[in-house]
Parts: structure tokens; sequence; C-alpha cells
């Protein structure tokens, strides 16, 4: 029965430091997240706004965001876009495991333009964007 009780508590304590290691599981590594994201859409010349959204359900960490571009033709949008994209792979603080969907659309909701426009299969994670742009941040 003790030993049980060993093996249970041996188990409480991989996953917490599972959830500790990866950065999940506490409202700061949420608001680090946003934050991370935010900073880095922001950075970009061409980004008016920035607001994402980091959550975790059942171990399974989100991350969605809106950023609105200032651009008023669709080759001004994309070139914006690849810029808000190298930013993200930039970024220390965002993780390679990162999957972050993002709608990007201009200010008068005009253009909307996606990851796909410039060649990604989808919404990239943070790894395929660095190692699509060559980045280590």
């Amino acid at each position: 029965m003790a030993r049980l009780g060993r093996l249970r508590a041996a188990a409480i304590l991989a996953v917490g430091a599972a959830l500790t290691l990866s950065g999940c599981g506490s409202a700061s590594s949420t608001e680090d997240c946003e934050e991370a994201f935010e900073s880095a859409a922001l950075s970009v010349t061409g980004v008016s706004a920035a607001e994402f959204t980091c959550t975790e359900s059942f171990g399974d960490p989100q991350q969605e965001g809106t950023v609105t571009l200032s651009a008023g033709t669709e080759e001004e949008a994309l070139g914006i876009l690849d810029d808000v994209l190298q930013a993200y792979a930039s970024s220390a603080g965002l993780e390679d495991a990162m999957l972050p969907y993002v709608d990007y659309a201009s200010e008068d909701a005009k253009l909307d333009v996606h990851a796909s426009d410039l060649g990604f299969n989808g919404s990239p994670s943070i790894g395929v964007l660095r190692d699509h742009y060559g980045i280590e941040p």
C-alpha cells in the first residue's frame, strides 16, 4: 500500500514538473504567451493592433489572435504578414510547438490574408516558421 502511495506521488510530481517545464498550467504563462505574440506582431511596421488569447484545456494549449494590418492593397498586406511571421519566428518567448490560429485583416476589413497565401500549408507552427526563415531566436 505504501508503495502505491509513493508511485502515485511520483506520478503527480512528474506531471507537475512537465507542466512547469512546458510553461503551461499557470495564469502567468498564459499572460506571457499572449504578451509574446502581441509584442512580436506589434513590433512590425504596418501592424496597427494585435490581440491574442492563449488557453489550455486538458493539457492542449491553444493560441488564437487577431492582427490588424495598415494596408490598402493585398500586396501590402502580404508583405506585412510576411514580416509578422518572421517576427514570431524571432521571438524567444514563443515555443516551436506553438501553432497560432490568427486572423489577419486590414483596418477597414476589406482585405484578409493568410499564411497559406505565402505558400504555407495552413497555419504554420513557430518551429515551421523558424525552419522556413532560417531563424533561431
